[in-house]
């Protein structure tokens, strides 16, 4: 399948409009949520199920909770079709699909101001950037440039191109011509180096705790790829892998206490390279001491590091848990990190949408 970032904007857009047609916005603009003529607007949750549609993802917009639906339709040779769901007023109000051979997204005129179009346009990129759009609407033409810009970026982020010139499969002026058609102040971003990869410099590390057992290191450049709406759901994986440095958190098991001889702790999630889980064990540590008596874990789900820090010994009367034993008490004073973390994080993220997002990516990591 083609790669709309190895293309400029316009190479692109020859690609997916070749007959180069285009639409008046008046042909599409008419449809609103309640219209009859917007023919989705009785499909309910239950509909979607039973035509066989799976959530993807899910996203939240201007206070409505919005989730992203698919399924291969049968009558388009198993093509994939999409729907984006409003939970609070179970309807749909974005569709992605077929239409006669060509791309049609459809999102109702009082629907367009909450990103379902971005969320549609994305996915179209990515699972049917070979197929003919049968011609923009003013709009739609705006929202392909939005995305493929947004795959360029990302391409620019993910050190993409960085390896295909270090590995010569493209040649830095074409890397320069692709991203000049997006945006020419982007070519300051490209770093023909021999890593292609995301800087892990530790200065951009910020860490995040709030009033609860989860620790979150993260990468602060995440921020910023919030504010330019690149955090779609498609690309969960991504996100997760380059700006998530380590994520722990632990769970009560109080209720153990009198069978085992101690108040653990459980730790229900360590991720993270061995360094810096070695670090978030000591943030663990540290915030559940003065309620419980020692962390413990299953083996099988958490790998704990070897550390002069700490021993690790089985636990007999809560088999098959092992528990953490520090040698001394740690130092580390993690809340004047937090505190850091959240007056950078706050002026940029008043609404805290970026703060649950960051927990959403925490959460989906296994």
């Amino acid at each position: 399948m083609t790669n709309p970032a190895m293309m400029t904007f316009n190479e692109f857009m020859e690609h997916v409009n070749p007959s180069g047609k285009s639409h008046p916005d008046s042909a599409y603009n008419r449809w609103t949520v309640t219209d009859d003529d917007f023919y989705l607007n009785q499909w309910k949750m239950a509909d979607l199920s039973k035509k066989g549609y799976k959530q993807i993802g899910a996203f939240t917009s201007r206070g409505h909770q919005f989730v992203i639906m698919t399924a291969k339709n049968e009558e388009t040779f198993n093509q994939q079709d999409f729907k984006i769901y409003d939970v609070d007023e179970d309807r749909i109000v974005g569709s992605l699909q077929d239409e006669w051979g060509t791309v049609l997204i459809m999102v109702p005129h009082d629907y367009r101001d909450f990103g379902i179009g971005k969320q549609l346009s994305d996915l179209a990129l990515k699972y049917h950037a070979d197929k003919d759009s049968g011609g923009f609407t003013f709009a739609g033409y705006s929202s392909y440039k939005k995305a493929h810009a947004r795959a360029v970026q990302e391409a620019i982020a993910n050190g993409t191109y960085t390896s295909l010139v270090r590995d010569g499969k493209m040649t830095k002026e074409r890397v320069i011509e692709i991203v000049s058609s997006v945006d020419k102040k982007s070519i300051n971003k490209l770093k023909f180096d021999t890593s292609g990869n995301v800087t892990t410099d530790s200065k951009d590390w910020l860490l995040y705790h709030q009033d609860d057992a989860e620790f979150i290191i993260y990468d602060k450049r995440l921020i910023e790829h919030y504010k330019n709406g690149e955090l779609n759901v498609t690309a969960n994986d991504y996100w997760t892998e380059k700006f998530l440095i380590g994520v722990a958190y632990f769970q009560d098991m109080s209720s153990n206490s009198k069978s085992i001889g101690f108040n653990p702790a459980r730790i229900f999630k360590l991720h993270g390279k061995d360094n810096i889980k070695k670090f978030l064990l000591e943030c663990l540590h540290t915030q559940m001491r003065d309620d419980y008596d020692r962390l413990v874990f299953r083996p099988e789900e958490i790998s704990v590091p070897e550390s002069d820090a700490y021993t690790v010994e089985p636990v007999s009367s809560l088999k098959p848990f092992m528990s953490i034993k520090f040698k001394e008490q740690p130092s580390l004073d993690y809340r004047k990190l937090a505190l850091a973390e959240a007056k950078y994080r706050k002026p940029l993220d008043k609404y805290g949408e970026f703060e649950n997002t960051l927990r959403e990516f925490a959460d989906s990591i296994d």
